[in-house]
This record gives C-alpha cells, sequence and structure tokens, in this order.
C-alpha cells in the first residue's frame, strides 16, 4: 500500500470508531512522531507493539467519536521509506 492509501485507511477507521491502527499495515519497527504532544506524553514511540498500545489505550480514553474528516493535506515524500 502507498502512504496515501494507508493513511485513508486510518481516516476510515476513524470515522467507523474502531482502533487507529490495522496491525498488519504497520512495520515492526514503526515510528511515530507527535513533536506537538501534550506535557508529559511521548513525542516518539517506536515499535509495533508499543504503538498499538499506546493508541489502543488512547482510543479506549476518547470521550467522543469522528462523524468527519475533511480538509485534509497529504504532503507526498520521494523516499518511501
Amino acid at each position: 500500500m502507498t502512504p496515501t492509501e494507508i493513511f485513508d485507511n486510518m481516516r476510515a477507521r476513524w470515522l467507523a470508531n474502531v482502533a487507529t491502527y490495522d496491525a498488519d499495515l504497520l512495520a515492526d519497527e514503526v515510528v511515530i512522531e507527535t513533536p506537538f504532544a501534550a506535557p508529559g506524553r511521548p513525542t516518539s514511540i517506536e515499535g509495533k507493539q508499543r504503538v498499538l498500545e499506546y493508541t489502543q489505550a488512547g482510543r479506549a480514553q476518547f470521550p467522543f467519536r469522528f462523524d468527519d474528516c475533511r480538509n485534509v493535506v497529504v504532503h507526498k515524500t520521494a523516499d518511501p521509506r
């Protein structure tokens, strides 16, 4: 899958109110960077299992759901990794 297809899959999962990431789509060495995370929250999460645990716990505590996701801009990179 392309990065855009992966993002589209993630957006569909947001709108369906299910886990953010599909484990089958994440590499074992995945790194999620959140440079603007709230104080006390990690700015980098490494490894498939840690990413899944973190996002599943966060989703379980999320007090609302998304009904729409629009005006999204995806910046493409020449480096697919």
